[in-house]
Protein backbone atom coordinates (compact mmCIF):
# COMPACT_ATOMS: atom_id res chain seq x y z
CA UNK A 1 0.00 0.00 0.00
CA UNK A 2 1.33 3.49 -0.46
CA UNK A 3 2.91 5.39 2.24
CA UNK A 4 -0.17 8.65 1.58
CA UNK A 5 -2.85 5.90 1.74
CA UNK A 6 -1.75 4.09 4.51
CA UNK A 7 -0.93 7.78 6.31
CA UNK A 8 -4.55 9.09 5.83
CA UNK A 9 -6.06 5.98 6.62
CA UNK A 10 -4.05 5.36 9.69
CA UNK A 11 -5.25 8.98 10.55
CA UNK A 12 -8.60 8.94 9.62
CA UNK A 13 -9.56 5.40 12.31
CA UNK A 14 -7.06 7.28 15.22
CA UNK A 15 -9.00 10.58 14.84
CA UNK A 16 -12.00 10.88 17.94
CA UNK A 17 -15.25 11.34 17.67
CA UNK A 18 -18.17 10.66 14.57
CA UNK A 19 -16.59 8.60 11.26
CA UNK A 20 -18.67 10.06 8.29
CA UNK A 21 -17.62 6.76 6.95
CA UNK A 22 -18.86 3.10 8.37
CA UNK A 23 -15.62 0.95 9.04
CA UNK A 24 -16.52 -1.23 6.81
CA UNK A 25 -16.39 1.04 3.63
CA UNK A 26 -12.64 2.58 5.03
CA UNK A 27 -12.11 -0.93 4.71
CA UNK A 28 -13.03 -1.47 1.46
CA UNK A 29 -11.41 1.76 0.69
CA UNK A 30 -7.78 0.74 1.95
CA UNK A 31 -8.10 -2.95 0.98
CA UNK A 32 -8.93 -1.68 -2.62
CA UNK A 33 -5.43 0.18 -3.13
CA UNK A 34 -3.94 -3.27 -2.13
CA UNK A 35 -5.90 -4.97 -4.74
CA UNK A 36 -5.33 -2.60 -7.33
CA UNK A 37 -1.30 -2.47 -6.48
CA UNK A 38 -1.65 -6.56 -7.09
CA UNK A 39 -3.25 -5.76 -10.13
CA UNK A 40 -0.75 -3.78 -11.34
CA UNK A 41 2.36 -5.82 -10.38
CA UNK A 42 0.71 -8.78 -11.89
CA UNK A 43 0.65 -6.59 -15.32
CA UNK A 44 4.17 -5.43 -15.18
CA UNK A 45 5.51 -9.43 -14.50
CA UNK A 46 3.61 -10.51 -17.44
CA UNK A 47 5.42 -8.78 -19.44
CA UNK A 48 8.90 -8.43 -17.92
CA UNK A 49 10.37 -11.40 -19.43
CA UNK A 50 8.93 -11.00 -23.24
CA UNK A 51 10.77 -12.79 -25.69
CA UNK A 52 9.34 -11.04 -28.97
CA UNK A 53 7.83 -13.07 -31.68
CA UNK A 54 6.70 -11.93 -35.06
CA UNK A 55 3.41 -10.75 -36.07
CA UNK A 56 1.73 -7.57 -35.63
CA UNK A 57 0.14 -7.21 -32.60
CA UNK A 58 -0.79 -3.58 -33.29
CA UNK A 59 -4.84 -4.22 -32.70
CA UNK A 60 -3.95 -6.08 -29.72
CA UNK A 61 -2.10 -3.14 -28.25
CA UNK A 62 -4.36 -0.47 -29.15
CA UNK A 63 -6.99 -2.48 -27.04
CA UNK A 64 -4.87 -2.69 -24.45
CA UNK A 65 -3.85 1.23 -24.25
CA UNK A 66 -7.85 2.30 -24.97
CA UNK A 67 -8.59 0.43 -21.84
CA UNK A 68 -5.57 0.95 -19.39
CA UNK A 69 -6.52 4.61 -20.61
CA UNK A 70 -10.25 4.47 -19.62
CA UNK A 71 -9.46 2.68 -16.23
CA UNK A 72 -6.28 5.03 -15.31
CA UNK A 73 -8.64 8.06 -16.52
CA UNK A 74 -11.47 6.61 -13.47
CA UNK A 75 -9.07 6.28 -11.34
CA UNK A 76 -8.31 9.83 -11.41
CA UNK A 77 -11.26 10.76 -11.03
CA UNK A 78 -11.82 8.98 -8.22
CA UNK A 79 -8.97 10.46 -6.71
CA UNK A 80 -10.25 13.82 -7.31
CA UNK A 81 -13.34 13.09 -6.15
CA UNK A 82 -11.61 12.06 -2.79
CA UNK A 83 -10.79 15.97 -2.49
CA UNK A 84 -13.58 16.97 -3.53
CA UNK A 85 -12.21 18.45 -7.13
CA UNK A 86 -14.77 16.48 -9.20
CA UNK A 87 -17.53 14.43 -8.19
CA UNK A 88 -17.66 11.00 -7.80
CA UNK A 89 -17.18 8.83 -11.33
CA UNK A 90 -19.57 6.40 -12.34
CA UNK A 91 -17.87 3.01 -12.69
CA UNK A 92 -16.90 2.14 -16.09
CA UNK A 93 -19.41 -0.58 -17.45
CA UNK A 94 -17.78 -3.39 -19.17
CA UNK A 95 -17.33 -2.97 -22.92
CA UNK A 96 -18.38 -6.12 -24.79
CA UNK A 97 -17.57 -4.65 -28.48
CA UNK A 98 -13.89 -3.98 -27.05
CA UNK A 99 -13.79 -8.09 -25.96
CA UNK A 100 -14.84 -8.82 -29.16
CA UNK A 101 -11.97 -6.84 -31.22
CA UNK A 102 -9.30 -7.80 -28.68
CA UNK A 103 -10.42 -11.88 -29.17
CA UNK A 104 -10.16 -10.98 -32.95
CA UNK A 105 -6.47 -9.76 -32.93
CA UNK A 106 -5.07 -12.50 -30.38
CA UNK A 107 -7.10 -15.08 -32.16
CA UNK A 108 -4.30 -15.56 -34.96
CA UNK A 109 -1.71 -15.56 -32.35
CA UNK A 110 -3.73 -18.36 -30.48
CA UNK A 111 -3.23 -20.70 -33.47
CA UNK A 112 0.25 -20.23 -34.32
CA UNK A 113 3.12 -22.22 -31.77
CA UNK A 114 5.30 -19.06 -31.87
CA UNK A 115 2.88 -16.62 -30.37
CA UNK A 116 0.57 -18.67 -28.27
CA UNK A 117 2.40 -17.13 -25.50
CA UNK A 118 2.08 -13.75 -26.58
CA UNK A 119 -1.70 -14.03 -26.81
CA UNK A 120 -1.98 -15.73 -23.66
CA UNK A 121 -0.26 -12.75 -21.90
CA UNK A 122 -2.58 -10.42 -23.63
CA UNK A 123 -5.62 -11.93 -22.13
CA UNK A 124 -4.17 -12.39 -18.83
CA UNK A 125 -3.13 -8.39 -18.90
CA UNK A 126 -7.18 -7.65 -20.45
CA UNK A 127 -8.22 -10.06 -16.94
CA UNK A 128 -5.99 -8.33 -14.81
CA UNK A 129 -7.19 -4.47 -16.19
CA UNK A 130 -10.78 -6.01 -16.14
CA UNK A 131 -10.28 -6.67 -12.43
CA UNK A 132 -9.41 -2.99 -11.70
CA UNK A 133 -12.39 -1.84 -13.60
CA UNK A 134 -15.03 -4.06 -11.40
CA UNK A 135 -13.26 -3.13 -8.04
CA UNK A 136 -14.17 0.55 -8.99
CA UNK A 137 -17.46 -0.26 -7.52
CA UNK A 138 -16.70 -1.51 -4.70
CA UNK A 139 -14.19 1.76 -4.40
CA UNK A 140 -16.34 4.71 -4.89
CA UNK A 141 -19.14 3.82 -2.64
CA UNK A 142 -17.37 5.36 0.48
CA UNK A 143 -17.13 8.77 -0.86
CA UNK A 144 -19.84 10.57 -1.42
CA UNK A 145 -20.18 9.78 2.63
CA UNK A 146 -17.00 11.99 2.95
CA UNK A 147 -17.91 14.37 1.36
CA UNK A 148 -21.16 14.63 3.35
CA UNK A 149 -19.54 14.82 6.26
CA UNK A 150 -17.79 17.95 5.37
CA UNK A 151 -14.12 15.84 5.20
CA UNK A 152 -12.22 14.47 2.37
CA UNK A 153 -9.74 11.78 2.60
CA UNK A 154 -6.31 13.20 3.52
CA UNK A 155 -7.53 15.84 5.58
CA UNK A 156 -5.59 16.73 9.05
CA UNK A 157 -7.24 18.28 12.46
Amino acid sequence: MSRSARSSATTYLTERGAKPVPLAEMTALVTGVAALRLSADAILDLWECDQATEGDRSAARTELQEFSAQVAAWYDDLAAGFTGLRSVPIPVGHDHKADSRLIESVRRDLQRQDGTATAVRVIWTVDHLDAARRLQTHLNAPVPALQQGGRTLGDED
